[in-house]
């Protein structure tokens, strides 16, 4: 169950990691969209920004994965003791 535990923190860092990169990515994009003469790097910022997106977006859905798995093996892990109690 540790084990379930610190895989769900770490992929809750790794989600939080990939928020703040889409973050910076957005504030350069709005950056150098409101510069005249700066379209071009405006561009190539606008394609990153999606790619960090669909990146965070796959971190989440990752995320989200490994939570259920950890709430049911809390849940069985509960329900377990709960018959271990009952039986003893």
């Amino acid at each position: 169950m540790k084990v379930a535990i610190s895989k769900r923190n770490e992929m809750r860092t790794n989600y939080q990691s990939a928020l703040n990169e889409l973050d910076a990515k957005e504030a350069q994009h709005r950056k150098y969209a409101s510069q005249p003469g700066k379209e071009e790097k405006a561009e190539k910022l606008a394609q990153e920004v999606e790619k960090a997106k669909m990146k965070a977006e796959g971190i989440q859905q990752q995320y989200e994965l490994v939570s259920r798995r950890v709430l049911d093996e809390v849940h069985r892990f509960r329900d377990s003791k709960r018959v271990d109690f009952k039986v003893g």
